[in-house]
């Protein structure tokens, strides 16, 4: 199970409102470029350690 199905799933059982779900996809597209960077993306800034502060929240809040 990986992250995208975890908020689909989410998504289609309602368990939180579409704006929790948006944001939540939106931080894992960020999230992968960070992850899984080109070669053009290669530093890391403030931004992006934001993005995994994020990406923090959404997962405490999914298993909870």
């Amino acid at each position: 199970m990986d992250l995208s199905w975890l908020i689909e799933h989410s998504k289609q059982k309602r368990y939180f409102n579409k704006e929790v779900v948006d944001r939540a996809s939106l931080i894992r597209m960020n999230v992968n470029k960070i992850v899984h960077p080109s070669k053009k993306e290669l530093k890391v800034t403030l931004s992006d350690i934001e993005i995994i502060k994020d990406t923090f929240y959404i997962l405490e809040m999914l298993f909870r």
